[in-house]
């Protein structure tokens, strides 16, 4: 289950990205996936990048007078390559009146200069979902909120506790509760989202039913942490801090797990197993496996 993947792109011969990069940069910091690719990009390698890396969205950024030639001919190409799916949105230099034919040849949303990096970011999580339903929400009964609800109500320095307690609850935060946080509380969402962005405790997505946590510190990464990591990456088919696609493992990596005299280390759930191999780690996933079956 992986994050949203976000393709920041310069069509043209503008060469000024200062915007693109902040722009990028705050996709990055509140937890997207970015692929920036550079200035002096045409519309052909851009659409190609957009579809090797299997991005959700391209953000083009014009600073000058060709975006309306330049964004229509990265909107074709798409369609062209069968790839319309891949939502297109634009900013830089763009003159209001411009704006409805942006979004009458397909281009989402346009943000000009001076809109709030915290709206552009709000705007991508209420809108942008990763492509092919890969990335799906459990059915959130917003019903079971009401005793967490009430036991903060009223209360100073409610946030981060009553986050803990929605997350213990769900096992990570939903966007929808983000919402009727905000709603219930009269706390912005961006103030929420930037909790839950600045602290590695909280979860925007599903969690796994176990977690696999690679040790790479220095001594299990010098013993084959590293080799091992990238074993388990292949055999569970997702990458890092994402989930097994039928919701069972989440794979995470740790700096230290204070066992490096049994390097290389990883932890399953609570447990710590060491002097473990690319063998070894196939040996526990299946164990783990074999014992979720048996409890069906």
């Amino acid at each position: 289950m992986r994050k949203i993947r976000i393709l920041v792109a310069k069509p043209g011969l503008d060469g000024h990205d200062r915007g693109a990069r902040i722009i990028a940069r705050a996709f990055r910091d509140a937890g997207f996936e970015i692929i920036y690719t550079g200035l002096h990009q045409t519309p052909e390698q851009i659409v190609s990048a957009a579809i090797q890396e299997d991005v959700d969205l391209i953000g083009l950024s014009s600073l000058a007078a060709a975006h309306l030639s330049l964004f229509q001919r990265v909107i074709d190409l798409l369609k062209d390559q069968k790839a319309d799916d891949i939502v297109v949105i634009g900013g830089g230099i763009i003159p209001e009146k411009d704006i409805d034919k942006l979004k009458a040849i397909g281009v989402k949303n346009v943000f000009l200069p001076g809109t709030p990096l915290d709206i552009i970011v709000k705007w991508v999580k209420e809108n942008i979902a990763v492509r092919g339903g890969q990335e799906k929400n459990m059915e959130i009964d917003l019903s079971e909120l009401s005793p967490i609800f009430e036991k903060y109500r009223g209360k100073r320095g409610f946030l981060i506790p009553l986050l803990q307690d929605v997350q213990g609850h769900y096992g990570y935060v939903p966007e929808d509760v983000v919402g009727l946080i905000s709603k219930e509380f009269a706390v912005p969402s961006m103030d929420i989202y930037g909790v839950l962005t600045f602290y590695a405790q909280f979860y925007l997505t599903p969690r796994g039913k176990h977690t696999i946590r690679a040790c790479q510190g220095t001594a299990c990464y010098i013993m084959g942490g590293r080799e091992i990591l990238e074993h388990l990456k292949d055999n569970l088919n997702i990458s890092l801090d994402e989930t097994t696609e039928d919701g069972l493992i989440t794979l995470e990596t740790v700096a230290c797990l204070g066992c490096c005299g049994m390097a290389p280390v990883m932890a399953i759930d609570d447990g710590i197993h060491g002097k473990c191999s690319v063998g070894k780690g196939d040996e526990l996933i299946e164990e783990l496996r074999r014992n979720e079956s048996a409890t069906l």
